[in-house]
C-alpha cells in the first residue's frame, strides 16, 4: 500500500468530507495533501508527523509499511539530526555508507546531521529498509 492510497483510507475512515479544510485545520498546503494523495511527491518529516498525529498512527502505518494501526499516541521526537548520528552509531555506519547501501545521496545526510534539510519519508522509508527497522524508531517517535 502506498501513502496515497492509505491517505484515501484514512480519510474514508475519519469521514472527511472537505479535504481543503482538513488540510487548513492541519496546517499542511492543498496542493502537497493532494500530491502525496496521488503519489507524486511524499511529505518532509513535520509534515508526515502532522498526518500521523491527526489519524493517530505510527509513521510507518501511514505510508502502508504496516498493515495494523493500533491508535497510538506519540511523543514529540527529538531532533533528526541527533537521531540520524544516534542510529550510525547503534549500526555501527558512517555517511558514506549510508549512502551507497541506501542510495541517498551523502550531502544529504550531511544536511540532515547539522540541521539543515529536513528528511522526507521516502528517505526515512529507504533508512528503514536498510537499518531493518520502522520508521518510528528511526526519528526517535515513542508512544506514550
Amino acid at each position: 500500500m502506498t501513502l496515497g492510497e492509505r491517505l484515501k483510507e484514512l480519510v474514508a475512515e475519519y469521514r472527511i468530507k472537505r479535504v481543503e479544510d482538513f488540510c487548513k485545520n492541519i496546517g499542511v498546503g492543498r496542493t502537497d495533501f493532494y500530491r502525496w494523495w496521488s503519489d507524486t511527491t511524499m511529505p518532509s518529516l513535520s509534515k508526515a508527523l502532522k498526518l500521523a498525529d491527526t489519524f493517530y498512527c505510527s509513521l510507518d502505518y501511514l505510508v502502508g509499511r504496516a498493515d495494523s494501526n493500533n491508535a497510538v499516541f506519540f511523543n514529540d521526537p527529538p531532533a533528526f539530526s541527533g537521531q540520524i548520528k544516534a542510529m550510525m552509531e547503534e549500526f555501527h555506519t558512517n555517511p558514506h555508507r549510508i549512502s551507497v547501501q541506501a542510495g541517498i545521496a551523502r550531502a544529504s545526510i550531511y544536511e540532515w546531521m547539522q540541521d539543515k534539510a529536513e528528511i522526507t519519508l521516502d528517505s526515512l522509508i529507504k533508512l528503514a529498509d536498510l537499518f531493518g527497522c520502522t520508521i518510528d524508531h528511526i526519528v526517535g517517535r515513542e508512544a506514550e
